[in-house]
């Protein structure tokens, strides 16, 4: 998927009641467990998901421990059998449809419902998209996100978490900047630095576990007849500060007055009870204009008559403010509301409210305009979509030469001018030409990939599991005139095989001399699957690109590419050639892209 997801968005979090299949861990084990727990740190912000999907945040009832938190990424699997239990379901869902389910949880012998609970957002948004209408025995599947479970441990954490505020003594800018933006101190070239290390670190373990792997590649390299690349450049993001177009507020209460409204970032994690939250006038990531734009929400909500939402009592209404920014500074604002228990009469008083205070606000004069205005009412029970209150549905933004409409929910890099090199770079590696290159944009997202390259190729294949994203990727295409391109939605592992088929059938008059196939791989957070891997390596594809925002997790993605040659990985390994990586979130420790260069090993190449 494009790198999108890779957004490092900061979620309001919401609670919610136990969820009916959940029991409490008994009051022993929790004490047992607190023994040995450490505090808390505080949370990095964390960048998303690939098609640009943001990291579903973790509920204000669940604590941030290894132990708890894969109730955070929970489904419900509704349309089961009788008597079809965990056994049963590791079969079903790991070992037949390879889904990454961490924990099984069982309601029952007769329940036709059970919950899986997976490691990360992007392990549970690919269940989802494999399980909803899957049929089982006659009968179809549904599969929606579920609530987590309220953590046993929730209030002795909150009183441990109160004692430690004692000892954290540091002003609150200081304590804000370290969980979002932990090396804000830190000049850039020394965070590039300190970047390119960590990259260095996964390459030696990445050669070492290729070595191993294919005993072939041991000794062409031991023979010196194959060197291995090693990190060549660390491309930094042409903008430092302010570049997120993208960001996602918590509205809260202040840590130390808790009658001033904020509108920024949580302080910490599951500090106070985990409902403080401090303004982003001091982040610097966040454009200026969004800074302003908190200020003057502040002061929406505190002359609203309306209190912001509570996470703990879930009490209160004002819950998060989506901001994002174009190029040409036209802002899109998203505002989510919990309407407990209001009349409809009352909520569009506070439709009308929201409209005039920023119809005014934008009659001053600002460096920027808001050009849509959406509200979503979100309750506990219901989350119904966003509405249009002001302007346009969305606004366009530029990548290179080409156009891209974004909405609300829709995928665009949070860094564009660093999205624009990294692209630019994924070109030049691939090597592409526009009369002989078929292009095969696996995890395609919304098509900005392969559009943004496609006046450099003879076609463009994309494949991607979310159908709403090749919707888009198919208007985004439209809206630039390109018809060079073939965007189809499903799971890679099903579809590259009949894509690989339409290749070879176009191009069966052309010299194969003249034809080239490159494959560009940019997978979700968890990896590409295996069966994906496999027909990648039974195809004619040459060169492969693999981008990669989780390098440990693409680990073995990577050296199951590079394996010997058998009757599982049908077709010569690919041999990485050449590596780098680019910074698209500076100031954070550990988020950026690697790219890596793989070349289809000849059966003659001593190379």
């Amino acid at each position: 998927m494009s790198t999108a997801d890779v957004e490092m968005s900061i979620d309001a979090i919401e609670a919610h009641n136990l969820s009916k299949d959940d029991t409490s861990v008994d009051s022993i084990e929790a004490q047992n467990l607190l023994k040995d727990e450490k505090s808390v740190d505080a949370m990095e912000v964390q960048n998303l998901s690939k098609n640009e999907k943001p990291m579903i945040p973790e509920e204000a009832l669940v604590e941030s421990r290894s132990f708890f938190t894969s109730e955070i990424y929970k489904i419900e699997v509704q349309g089961l059998p009788k008597f079809f239990g965990v056994g049963d379901a590791k079969k079903f869902f790991n070992k037949k449809h390879c889904l990454n389910v961490h924990k099984f949880k069982y309601a029952g012998k007769k329940a036709s419902y059970m919950f899986l609970n997976f490691k990360n957002e992007d392990d549970r948004e690919r269940a989802i998209a494999v399980v909803d209408g899957l049929e089982l025995k006659g009968k179809k599947l549904k599969a929606f996100k579920s609530k987590p479970a309220k953590d046993p441990l929730v209030r002795i954490k909150q009183k441990q978490a109160l004692e430690e505020l004692k000892i954290d003594n540091r002003p609150i800018k200081e304590r804000i900047l370290s969980a979002v933006c932990p090396l804000y101190e830190m000049p850039y070239d020394e965070q590039i630095k300190h970047k390119t290390e960590i990259v260095t670190d996964f390459i030696k373990k990445f050669h070492g576990d290729l070595i191993k792997a294919n005993h072939n590649i041991k000794k062409m390299v031991d023979d010196k007849t194959l060197e291995l690349p090693t990190l060549e450049e660390f491309i930094k993001s042409p903008i430092i500060n302010g570049y997120r177009n993208k960001c996602e507020f918590t509205i809260g209460l202040h840590p130390k007055d808790r009658t001033k409204v904020q509108v920024g970032f949580r302080l910490s994690s599951y500090k106070e009870g985990n409902t403080s939250v401090v303004n982003a006038e001091d982040v610097p990531f966040v454009p200026e204009p969004m800074k302003k734009l908190t200020k003057f929400f502040e002061e929406l909500v505190t002359n609203s008559g309306y209190s912001t939402y509570d996470p703990i009592s879930l009490s209160g209404h004002w819950k998060i403010l989506l901001l994002r920014i174009n190029s040409q500074k036209e802002v899109l604002m998203k505002i989510t509301f919990n309407p407990q228990l209001l009349e409809d009469k009352e909520l569009e008083t506070i439709k009308d409210y929201i409209k005039q205070k920023i119809s005014h606000y934008m009659e001053q004069d600002h460096d920027f305009k808001i050009v849509s205005t959406f509200l979503r009412f979100e309750s506990r029970t219901s989350k119904a979509s966003s509405q249009l209150l002001l302007g346009e549905n969305g606004f366009h933004e530029s990548l290179g030469n080409l156009r891209f409409k974004v909405s609300p929910e829709s995928f665009f890099q949070v860094n564009t001018s660093a999205a624009e090199l990294l692209y630019t770079k994924v070109g030049e590696l691939a090597d592409l030409h526009p009369d002989t290159t078929d292009l095969i944009d696996v995890c395609c997202g919304t098509g900005t990939i392969g559009l943004f390259l496609s006046n450099k190729c003879r076609k463009v294949y994309g494949v991607e599991i979310v159908p709403e994203a090749v919707k888009d990727a198919i208007k985004n295409a439209n809206t630039n005139n390109i018809t060079n391109v073939d965007f189809r939605a499903g799971k890679a592992e099903y579809l590259l095989g009949s894509i690989f088929k339409d290749v070879k059938q176009e191009n069966k008059d052309i010299d194969s001399t003249s034809t080239k196939v490159v494959a560009i791989v940019d997978p979700p957070r968890s990896g590409l699957h295996q069966n994906a891997v496999r027909t990648l390596r039974a195809s004619e594809v040459e060169t492969l690109v693999y981008i990669s925002c989780d390098m440990s997790a693409a680990m073995q993605n990577m050296v199951n590419l590079g394996k010997p040659e058998s009757n599982f990985y049908v077709g010569n390994p690919f041999i990485p050639k050449r590596i780098i990586a680019v910074d698209l979130f500076p100031h954070t420790s550990k988020h950026f892209e690697v790219v890596v260069l793989f070349q289809r090993l000849k059966s003659n190449d001593d190379s």
